[in-house]
């Protein structure tokens, strides 16, 4: 897990959850099987916030293909870094 407190949690799609924490990172969760799907280390300071963002019928649409799930996969991400950046299509599950 974390090597600091968690500070946002956010669920896409019913299938991964996404925590963020006070040690700069997030990490991608498989929710079928509990396992550690990525670890992204962009930020330089503790992650303060989480929001999955919705980008209307291509998201829908592409959250009901499990073949392709990486497109649906966006949210952002807000730190003390003082950058907020947007996580879209950087892993692929089959």
């Amino acid at each position: 897990g974390h090597n600091g407190s968690i500070s946002a949690t956010i669920c896409l799609y019913g299938e991964y959850l996404v925590s963020a924490s006070n040690d700069s990172t997030i990490r991608v969760w498989n929710l079928t099987d509990g396992e550690l799907e990525r670890n992204l280390t962009a930020h330089t300071g503790p992650v303060t916030d989480l929001e999955r963002l919705h980008l209307g019928a291509a998201a829908k649409d592409n959250s009901s293909n499990s073949s392709n799930s990486s497109s649906s996969l966006v949210f952002a991400s807000a730190s003390a870094d003082k950058r907020i950046l947007v996580k879209a299509k950087c892993y692929s599950y089959s």
